[in-house]
């Protein structure tokens, strides 16, 4: 009685947070957000289609061109799970040459990188496990890591010099490790002395200088920079941190990320016992190389991690994998985006009407349209291979990913699934929304050319999410 009680009085509330709107009021809501004196300046899209009734809703400059930031890793990720399929794995393998006698390898060990962006130091010690059960103790050779699966262009057409070093900016091979990027833990210790510094994961391959200090006070400001000028992995520690603090953590991206792999496999080794006195370089696996053991990693995995958290490496590595598992050679951007046209045929789009010159939206150079990307969510929207994996993989609104903060008052309803999309002046939205009224929609909002932050943006954007919550079409008024 007392759950009936309470679950009456939450449907009261909740007429009274979410009144029901007809179609009229919610054209006049967004009429009224489109006079705000911002868009004088400011350009916005928006597009919105219902896919209860089958029809648009409302659009609004659906035809421009805009940079789609983020957003566009919707187009990435569903290509690259349409071409590679939904049971795809990506793979990293490792193999050797020569011979096993009396514990000891007489020949080469070889990593070939599958761009795999999920893989990590515990990667690597279940290579070292697999060493062993190899019956291989010592290794009198070399270690080469394979990175000829991708091109040699570490960054995408269009990526900002000066957002280096930022770990959203990750050195690109076909071999990742750890992101490309490197942890650095700043610990209190005693007042007016150097904080303690460690990395995650410890290594040798950073050199890190410590010009912080230990405050007596509760402030801490602390950072972590790369020398990305002279384009070296040593890490300046600086700043303050009060002595109450808990640890800060930082991240930065690491250049020449083929050598840190090769740095962080030899030390595994010689935690895991394994004696080995050779060089590391990079060289392709040679035909008659025997395989040791293949580390998997399952595309839905990638996407999810891709899209919940805007993780701009595996949308890159995404956009290569698909390429070369038709192509079977050396790829490129270009290459995967290739991959990337061909889905937007199939939603229906002519390839002069946008570009697109990446995979995650990092680049100056993308421009699409609201039009396109609601196009491509319907073409998603209408493959049963595509839609539940998508779907699960986009931020829910007040709940994960880059939505955690945002939309709280849907929280409990888990009914606005969508892409978000930032950098400088540019601010977007898409995906899907299901309405008060069970109407399921796709939407794409995008802003652009505006100074400051984007925090006024996304909260423009909330309030347009809001009103396609509270529309009821006219077929249920």
């Amino acid at each position: 009685m007392r759950k009936t009680l309470i679950l009456v009085l939450f449907i009261s509330l909740a007429g009274v947070s979410f009144p029901q709107a007809g179609s009229l009021y919610f054209r006049a809501k967004l009429d009224s957000i489109l006079s705000l004196p911002v868009f004088d300046s400011t350009q916005i899209a928006i597009s919105i289609y219902d896919f209860t009734d089958g029809v648009t809703v409302f659009n609004k400059n659906e035809k421009l061109l805009l940079r789609p930031a983020s957003t566009l890793k919707i187009l990435t990720s569903a290509a690259a799970l349409y071409f590679l399929t939904p049971e795809y794995q990506f793979k990293t393998g490792i193999s050797y040459t020569g011979e096993i006698k009396d514990s000891t390898l007489n020949g080469n060990i070889f990593i070939e990188g599958g761009f795999d962006p999920e893989f990590t130091t515990d990667g690597i010690d279940s290579f070292a496990v697999h060493i062993k059960k190899a019956g291989i103790n010592k290794i009198n050779g070399n270690i080469y890591a394979d990175i000829s699966r991708m091109d040699s262009l570490y960054w995408g057409k269009g990526w900002m010099w000066d957002d280096d070093p930022a770990p959203s900016f990750p050195y690109m091979n076909s071999l990742p490790i750890n992101k490309n990027s490197i942890k650095v833990i700043t610990s209190p210790s005693g007042a007016g002395e150097k904080a303690g510094i460690k990395t995650i994961p410890e290594t040798s391959f950073v050199l890190i200088t410590n010009k912080t200090l230990t405050a007596e006070n509760d402030t801490s400001a602390v950072s972590a920079l790369r020398n990305w000028v002279k384009r070296k992995n040593e890490i300046t520690v600086s700043g303050k941190i009060g002595i109450r603090s808990a640890p800060d953590t930082s991240e930065v991206n690491i250049i020449y990320p083929e050598k840190y792999f090769l740095t962080l496999f030899t030390e595994t080794l010689k935690r895991h016992n394994i004696i080995f006195t050779g060089g590391g370089d990079t060289l392709r696996t040679p035909a008659d190389a025997k395989l040791i053991f293949t580390f998997s990693a399952p595309i839905g995995r990638v996407i999810t991690r891709g899209n919940k958290e805007s993780d701009n490496l595996n949308a890159e590595m995404l956009l290569r994998a698909a390429a070369y598992e038709k192509l079977k050679r050396t790829v490129s951007a270009a290459d995967g985006i290739k991959y990337t046209d061909s889905l937007i045929a199939l939603a229906g789009m002519k390839k002069g009407n946008y570009r697109i010159v990446d995979g995650s939206g990092l680049s100056f150079y993308n421009l699409i349209s609201s039009e396109l990307i609601i196009e491509v969510l319907k073409f998603i929207h209408s493959n049963p291979r595509l839609y539940p994996v998508i779907l699960n993989s986009l931020p829910i609104a007040g709940v994960d990913g880059t939505l955690s903060e945002r939309m709280k008052e849907f929280a409990h309803l888990k009914n606005i699934y969508a892409k978000t999309g930032t950098m400088s002046g540019t601010s977007c939205l898409a995906g899907y929304l299901y309405t008060t009224h069970g109407h399921l929609m796709a939407f794409s909002i995008a802003m652009q050319n505006f100074t400051g932050s984007s925090k006024r943006m996304r909260s423009i954007q909330d309030d347009i999410c809001r009103a396609i919550y509270l529309i009821k079409s006219d077929k249920d008024e």
